[in-house]
Parts: C-alpha cells; sequence; structure tokens
C-alpha cells in the first residue's frame, strides 16, 4: 500500500505518533523526513534573529502520502 513509510524518499525517525498507521497490520504512525526534494529553508529562507534560517526536510507521518510516491527499494 501506498505510504510515506513504503516510500524510497523517506527517511523514519526515532518518534511515534499514539495511533496506528492503517498501511500496516498494527504498527504506530511514526514521524520521518521527505527527501523527495532538497531541504526548505524552515522560515522564508531570510534572516532568523539575524542568523540564516535553518533548512530541513519536510517531516511527515508514516500514513501520509502523496503523488511522488516510489517504491522502497530496500
Amino acid at each position: 500500500m501506498k505510504g510515506c513509510r513504503s516510500c524510497r524518499s523517506w527517511q523514519s525517525r526515532e518518534e511515534f505518533l499514539d495511533r496506528d498507521d492503517p498501511a500496516t497490520n498494527g504498527l504506530k504512525v511514526q514521524m520521518g523526513a521527505c527527501r523527495r526534494y532538497a531541504p526548505h529553508a524552515a522560515v522564508g529562507g531570510g534572516l532568523v534573529d539575524g542568523k540564516p534560517a535553518e533548512a530541513h526536510w519536510p517531516s511527515t507521518p508514516s500514513d501520509a502520502w502523496c503523488s511522488e510516491w516510489e517504491p522502497s527499494i530496500l
């Protein structure tokens, strides 16, 4: 079943939500980072308190999905 958990661009984290992932049998929803594209600036790409804004990959839950899903090769 399509979902972030089974996408080749998704990297899981050690953070879980308190709900079940419908794409799996009883696994908890896990948070991860979508690495399909380069990281995005957290706040408009400018300065935050005089310092450059940090860039991050979008954080997504394992039960989310998008139209660019590709099956994991692992």
